[in-house]
Parts: structure tokens; sequence; C-alpha cells
């Protein structure tokens, strides 16, 4: 465990930038008339940069060509887009710089997940729990700062008013990623090493059938589609529908995130190829109630209790993908999970843009969330015959 705690420390510190800057984008954009679908588009192109580049970028780590100096150069890259995002502030700009960001995303949060998963050996589901919570952390820290930061902005008049602040966030995120950049230059990624057949052979279900890891895919592509939600339109939604300001839209939506980040570990911790039903079916089965749940008129706190539900949901449904999917299967993970992260990205992609539309055009705004709830359901559904199915015919799932 010990070779893998400065990634640990990079995903947090990190996500603290990251997660500074992200009421700021669906908020500048809607301060400068931007629509619903406007702001999914921008959110989605994001994502569809990220898919292509971390299917690209796993399939690399597994033939062993990533440069051993790609972590650094990623986080001075993307210090450069944090600054740009700065200076042009509008629609297009935005477009532009997210798609750019999107594509330097799916380079280094992806061998990230593979080096952790790598290095941790039989610690990995551990290992990789661990990473998320500090990334989820991280976030809430980086989300919970920028509403004090506006504050203090906008008193010491260095901006006159908390929107006309929000765009310094970027200034400052773009400083600690390039901090980052300069203080990883030693770490090297090691690429895809061969294991020993005692390696595999602990680490592998090799009786399990191969159509499971579609389903794995179907579930991120699903889930995918709702997290990239989370962290755009649902900005907006809490402002909107719970009549907030600024700084208190940024307290509430930090909350959901810290509290659902606790329950990373409890879905994650324990999974290996024989025990993996319980918990995978547990998570599912949540996610899919509680984003049912918004087919109906909820009053505030119901709509807040289960807005919690999903993002705790989707906060475990991410890492136990890529967990199921280093213990589960044989053969070229970083191939598997960087296609895992494309198809979550292309979710993401679609997400935001029929979320949009329908947050714009809709009586209930959030009528995507029940959509994809039973979308989930029905996908579980045909999950648990073909096990059961296989089951009968002397399989071992």
């Amino acid at each position: 465990m010990k070779q893998v705690r400065p990634f640990f420390v990079l995903v947090f510190v990190t996500m603290i930038a990251t997660a500074l800057i992200r009421p700021a984008v669906p908020l500048i954009l809607r301060n400068s008339g931007a629509n619903g679908f406007q702001i999914g588009l921008v959110a989605a192109l994001f994502m569809v940069f990220r898919a292509i580049s971390a299917s690209f970028n796993g399939y690399m780590w597994d033939r062993s060509k990533i440069p051993a100096f790609i972590i650094p150069l990623s986080f001075f890259l993307i210090s450069l887009v944090f600054y740009g995002y700065y200076f042009f502030a509008s629609f297009a700009g935005f477009l532009l710089l997210r798609a750019i960001h999107g594509a330097l995303s799916g380079t280094f949060w992806p061998i990230l997940q593979l080096e952790t998963l790598k290095r941790s050996g039989k610690d990995s589901s551990k290992a990789l729990s661990l990473y998320y919570i500090f990334g989820n952390i991280g976030g809430v820290v980086g989300i919970l700062l920028s509403a004090p930061l506006i504050m203090l902005l906008t008193r010491i008049s260095i901006s006159p008013s908390e929107n006309d602040a929000l765009p310094l966030l970027f200034i400052i995120g773009g400083s600690i990623i390039l901090f980052l950049a300069l203080t990883s230059f030693k770490l090297k990624v090691n690429g895809n090493k061969k294991e020993t057949e005692k390696e595999e052979e602990n680490r592998i279900n090799d009786n399990l059938p191969r159509y499971i890891f579609v389903f794995i895919l179907i579930f991120s592509f699903l889930a995918g589609s709702i997290s990239n939600v989370l962290n755009s339109l649902i900005i907006v939604y809490i402002k909107e529908n719970f009549s907030l300001n600024t700084v208190n839209t940024t307290l509430v939506y930090g909350g959901l995130v810290f509290i659902s980040s606790l329950f990373i570990w409890v879905f994650n911790f324990k999974i290996t190829a024989v025990k993996w039903k319980k918990p995978t079916g547990s998570v599912i089965v949540l996610l899919s109630l509680s984003l049912m749940a918004f087919i109906f008129n909820l009053g505030y706190a119901a709509a807040l209790f289960f807005l919690l539900l999903v993002f705790i949901g989707i906060k475990a449904i991410v890492p136990l993908s890529r967990n199921l999917t280093f213990v589960l299967f044989t053969g070229n993970p970083g191939t598997r999970i960087g296609l895992l992260n494309s198809v979550s990205n292309v979710g993401s992609f679609i997400g935001p843009l029929v979320a949009g539309f329908i947050y714009d055009n809709s009586s209930n705004k959030l009528l995507s969330f029940p959509i994809t709830g039973i979308l989930f359901i029905i996908t579980a559904i045909v999950l648990f015959i073909c096990i059961n199915v296989d089951k009968k015919e002397g399989h071992n799932c």
C-alpha cells in the first residue's frame, strides 16, 4: 500500500483544484444567459473528449507505451487550461477549453487508477476505495473553499459582487495544478508489467461468464449519464429550486458530496473475485430507487434526501465498476478500464444534453432521473436472469 500513497495525495490535491471551479462553470454560463441545454452541452463536450482519450491511453498503458513523465506534463497543460477559463469566460470559450480539458483529463485519470490497482497487489480493492475517498474528500474541500473564497474576494473589493468573483477561482485552481506539475516530476508511470501466475490466480475468477463485463459497461454508461448531471446541472437546480445564493448553493452541494463520499468504502473495500454480488446488487437497488423517487413532486426536504441517496449511489458505483473489472477479468486491464472510462464518459456526454433539454422544457425538472432509474432496474433484471440461467447449466457465477 505504501507504493500508492503518492497517488492518494495527488488525487486529493487535484480534486481540490478541480472542485474549486466546479460551481463556477455552470453558474458563469447561467449568469451570461445560457440555458439548460447549453450548460449541458459544455459539460457533455468535456466528457466526449475524455472518452476518446481514456480508451486510447488505457490501450497504450497495457503495452507500456505511456511516457513516464505523462503525469506532470498533463498537470502543466491543465494549469494552462484553467488560466484560459479566466481569460475566455464565455460560452464559446468554455466549449473549446472544456474539450481540451477533457482530452487531458482522459489521459491522467485512467492512468492513476491503473497504477493504483497494479501497484497495490492483493489490496487493490482497498487501495482504489481509498483513492476515490481521498479524491471525493478533496472535491468537498474544493467546493467548500469556493464559498469563503467568493466572500473574501468580494469583501476585499477585488470583485464587486459574487458573480464577478467566480472567474478568479480559475486562477487559484490553475495555480494549484501548476504546483502539482512542478512537484510531481519524479513520479514515473510503470505501465502494465506482467503478473506472475500466482498473482493473477489470486485475482481472477476464470469461471466467470465474459458477458458480465458487458453489463458492467452498461451500468457505467448509465452512471456516467447521471454523474455529469450531478457535476453541472444539479448545481443550478439546487440554487433555483431552493432559492439559494451562490455561497449557500456551494455549501449545500459540498455537503452532499462529502456525506456521500463516506459510503465509498462500505460498498468497495471487500470486493473480490468471489464476493462481488451483494455489494453490487445493493448499490444498484439504492441508486435505482432513489432516482425513480424524482418521478413524484417532492418537497424541499424529500428532494434533498433523495438527492443525497443519488450521490451515495453514484459515488459508490464508479469505483465499484473499476474494482470489478480488475478483479474479475484476466488480460489487458488497461484496455478494459480505459474502455470503461470511455463508455462512462459517453454517458456523461449524453446525460447532460438530455437532462438539460428536459430541465428547460418539462415541469418536472429532473424527469431524466426516474428514466435512468428504470433503465438501471431493467438492466439489473436481465443480468439476474442471465446469471441464474448459467447457474442451472452448471457455470460458476
